[in-house]
C-alpha cells in the first residue's frame, strides 16, 4: 500500500464516527491490539489502554482514513518512523501520525493539487476579454462561452461594431449592480463599483447611435 493508495481508500473517520462510533472504536482498537501484538516491548498497552489510544487519536486525526492508520501501522514497524524503543503507548503512535500527516501525506495531497486542473470560476481572463474584444471589432463572432456570445455578432460598419459592444459592456454593469443590489445592498452605491464600472454607467447617454 502506498499513501496515494491510503488516501483514496475508505472514508475519513469523522464520517466513520458520525455514523457509527462504537463501530469505529471497535475498528481502530483492533487495528491498535494486532499493532501491540506484533511489537516486542516491555511496555505494551493494556486492553483498557488500546480503547482509549482509539479514541484519543480518533478525535485528533479525525481527518485520517482507517487505510492511512494501517499504512502508518506497517511503516512504523518497518521503522520508517524511528526506532522503537521499549514501549509503546498514545503518544508514541501519536508521533508516527504526526510525521506521516506533515511528511509524507502532506507531499502527496500538494502533488494530487498540483496534478488537477485549475477550478473555472466562471470568469474570462482579462486576456480572453481583449482577444473577444479585438474579434468584435474585427467582425468576427466569438463562441468563448454562452452568456457572451449573443454580445459577439458580425457588424456592417466598425462604428456599429463600437456600438455593440459599448452596450455590452453597459448591460455588463448594469447586472454587476444588481447583483450587488442583491448580496451586498449596502455597498450597492454608485461610489461602490469599479472606476470603469462607474464611468460606463454615468456616460451610458454618450453612446455611439446605430
Amino acid at each position: 500500500m502506498t499513501t496515494a493508495v491510503a488516501l483514496a481508500t475508505g472514508e475519513q473517520l469523522s464520517l466513520l464516527a458520525k455514523a457509527d462510533k462504537k463501530a469505529l472504536l471497535k475498528a481502530l482498537s483492533a487495528l491498535i491490539t494486532q499493532l501491540r501484538q506484533s511489537l516486542n516491548v516491555g511496555k505494551n498497552l493494556d486492553t483498557l489502554q488500546v480503547y482509549e489510544c482509539a479514541s484519543l487519536l480518533a478525535e485528533k486525526y479525525w481527518y485520517l482514513r482507517l487505510e492511512e492508520f494501517l499504512y502508518v501501522f506497517k511503516q512504523a514497524k518497518l521503522g520508517k518512523y524511528g526506532k522503537i524503543y521499549d514501549r509503546l503507548d498514545v503518544q508514541v503512535i501519536s508521533g508516527w501520525l504526526h510525521a506521516y500527516d506533515t511528511g509524507e501525506r502532506l507531499v502527496e495531497l500538494q502533488r494530487q493539487r498540483q496534478a488537477q486542473p485549475p477550478e473555472a470560476d466562471g470568469k474570462l481572463p482579462l486576456e480572453e476579454v481583449h482577444r473577444c474584444y479585438q474579434r468584435l471589432l474585427a467582425g468576427e463572432r466569438s463562441d468563448t462561452s454562452a452568456t457572451s456570445s449573443e454580445y459577439y455578432q458580425p457588424a456592417e460598419t466598425r462604428q456599429e461594431r463600437e456600438a455593440e459592444y459599448y452596450k455590452f459592456r453597459l448591460d455588463y454593469c448594469r447586472r454587476r449592480r444588481a447583483e450587488k443590489e442583491t448580496t451586498d445592498p449596502a455597498g450597492a452605491a454608485e461610489g461602490s463599483l469599479p472606476k470603469p464600472d462607474r464611468d460606463d454607467l454615468e456616460n451610458h447617454d454618450k453612446m455611439p447611435e446605430n
